[in-house]
């Protein structure tokens, strides 16, 4: 299953991938929003043990970045006990001061009841698409402050 959205940032690409390979501050915002995470020293890329409530479960995942192309894209592999995907974080610049942020997440099921809660996500599809929209709007809102307060610090 796979959702793909764009929000335009009004800030310029460096300052957004600034915030956005800040991986300390990425840490602690996932923690103010009440994710647990344990960071794992593998290799060199950073990769965290978390866990978060979902449909009343407590859900254990790796999530690991997967790929960096500076200042472009930022991608995280996320392994599950059920499932696994992707997100990817790109950045285009639409101007000087303007940017748009691209973010794809993809799940794919790792087991049979995975695979069909996946297909029962399907058919509630619309309004997932709405809500991942909206996260992604206040995701971007967000960085986009952080961006600019950032570059006013400079």
């Amino acid at each position: 299953m796979k959702f793909i959205t764009s929000e335009e940032i009004g800030a310029p690409v460096a300052d957004v991938w600034a915030v956005l390979s800040d991986i300390e501050g990425l840490e602690a915002e996932a923690r103010a929003r009440g994710a647990r995470l344990k960071r794992l020293e593998r290799g060199d890329a950073p990769a965290w043990k978390t866990e978060f409530r979902f449909r009343q479960r407590v859900r254990e995942v790796e999530m690991r970045v997967a790929q960096v192309l500076a200042p472009e894209l930022l991608a995280f592999e996320i392994t599950g006990k059920a499932a696994e995907g992707t997100l990817r974080l790109e950045l285009l610049p639409l101007s000087p001061a303007h940017c748009r942020l691209t973010v794809t997440s993809e799940i794919r099921a790792r087991s049979l009841a995975a695979r069909l809660f996946l297909q029962s996500l399907k058919l509630a599809r619309a309004g997932l698409n709405r809500r991942y929209r909206e996260k992604v709007a206040q995701g971007a809102a967000l960085l986009t402050a952080r961006a600019i307060a950032l570059r006013d610090l400079q």
